[in-house]
């Protein structure tokens, strides 16, 4: 089964939108293919539930119609609650997804007893610290009419900082074919960092890119919106780390370590080493800049060129720097760029 589930991760479920007979037949004998594999599947004890559940998870929706098979035999949902084995595979799945997705395992049996309520939807609150600041987030979980089985569909997120009564909202959606935002990740977009993750486009097609929140625009869900740099445009977090005396890129386990850190966007602990001493930074990357930020042990803005003593380095000086970066234009992240008329700046909500 789990070569069908990678054969159905990367199927083109959108072939028949094509105007390219080739691509047309290429993804008709694919998905041809599909059906038949769930076909067979579905023939085997408790396989209906289970071809249901593959269909579920991987077919987008408005893409291809359901094989007749597995409309013609609907499932009956309350023999779907009593079915522990299917049941069980369910619930280890979104288990797993929860722990992968940073939320840990701490709602496991929270979880395992809103399943057998056999509610329509339900949610699960989850609160986490990150240094000073406090997350709050709302799981949301809907189980599907057709198979009867339980996705994980969104969350969202709260953010407080230390201090302030402010509090920041987004909102991030679980698309099981896609490398999706974790918990630490959407904490660090919504710190204004970038996180690199794997995309698909309209066709399908993969590719790489920094994704980082434009807290100037929303959507008419009022979640701010995510600006995309793809490599295209220009940014390599390795050539930019190469520009600076960092002592961890000289043994590559930290090399490594410190380049996944950054692209999971967090503000990453380095150790300068400068002519005379070892100073300690902190460092992100800024692939809009093309460029890092850096910051001194007190989190302090400081120019790269300051180290070497040609200037203070000041808050003010950096500023600066980055309004001329901001000059030259939002609009180069790499790409076909989407039209959108600017909506206000969401104003964040104070905690009564």
């Amino acid at each position: 089964m789990a070569g069908l589930m990678k054969k159905m991760a990367k199927a083109d479920w959108y072939y028949e939108y094509t105007d390219d007979p080739d691509v047309w037949e290429r993804g008709r004998k694919e998905i041809n293919g599909i059906q038949q594999d769930l076909l067979a599947i579905s023939k085997m004890p408790n396989g209906l539930h289970a071809a249901n559940y593959l269909w579920e998870a991987y077919v987008p929706v408005y893409s291809i119609n359901k094989p007749a098979f597995l409309i013609e035999q609907e499932l009956n949902i309350s023999s779907f609650q009593n079915n522990s084995i299917m049941n069980e595979k369910n619930f280890d799945y979104l288990s797993n997804q929860l722990k992968y997705s940073g939320f840990g395992e701490s709602h496991t049996e929270e979880l395992k007893t809103k399943m057998q309520k056999g509610q329509t939807d339900f949610v699960i609150p989850h609160q986490q610290e990150f240094g000073n600041d406090s997350t709050a987030s709302v799981l949301h979980f809907k189980k599907s009419d057709e198979s009867g089985m339980y996705f994980f569909n969104k969350y969202s997120l709260a953010v407080s900082k230390a201090n302030s009564p402010d509090v920041t909202q987004q909102t991030f959606y679980i698309n099981n074919k896609e490398d999706n935002i974790t918990l630490k990740e959407a904490y660090n977009l919504m710190q204004g960092r970038a996180v690199y993750k794997n995309l698909s486009n309209k066709e399908n097609e993969k590719y790489k890119a920094w994704v980082q929140l434009d807290f100037k625009e929303t959507d008419s869900n009022s979640n701010f919106k995510l600006k995309k740099f793809n490599e295209n445009y220009g940014f390599d977090l390795v050539k930019e780390l190469s520009k600076h005396p960092i002592k961890e890129l000289e043994t590559p386990k930290y090399k490594e370590s410190l380049i996944e850190s950054l692209q999971r966007g967090n503000r990453q602990s380095v150790t300068f080493s400068l002519p005379d001493k070892e100073v300690k930074m902190f460092i992100e990357a800024s692939p809009k800049f093309k460029s890092l930020n850096l910051y001194d042990n007190n989190m302090k803005r400081v120019l790269s060129n300051s180290l070497n003593g040609e200037s203070k380095g000041s808050e003010q000086s950096v500023k600066q720097e980055a309004k001329k970066e901001s000059m030259k234009g939002d609009s180069e992240e790499g790409g076909p760029a989407e039209s959108s008329q600017k909506k206000p700046r969401r104003k964040r909500q104070s905690i009564s």
